[in-house]
C-alpha cells in the first residue's frame, strides 16, 4: 500500500467516524449513510472541488471542509 492509499484510507475512516459532526458542517451529507458520505467527500476532494483541512483544538482533531467554488 502506497502512503497516498493509507492516508486516503485513515482520512475516510475519520470521515465515517465524525460523520454526524461533519454533517452539520457540511449539509449535502446530512442525509447519507456515513459510508455513502465519506466516499462522496473523498470523491469531491480527489476532483479538486473541496479541500479538508485539519487542526487541533483543545487536544481534539477538528476538520474543516472548505468548497472550492
Amino acid at each position: 500500500m502506497s502512503l497516498e492509499e493509507v492516508t486516503d484510507k485513515i482520512l475516510r475512516d475519520y470521515l465515517i467516524r465524525c460523520h454526524r459532526i461533519m454533517s452539520k458542517d457540511y449539509q449535502e451529507i446530512k442525509d447519507m449513510k456515513p459510508e455513502d458520505s465519506a466516499n462522496f467527500l473523498m470523491h469531491l476532494r480527489k476532483t479538486g472541488k473541496i479541500d479538508i483541512k485539519f487542526k487541533c483544538i483543545d487536544n481534539r482533531i477538528r476538520c474543516k471542509i472548505i468548497d472550492k467554488k
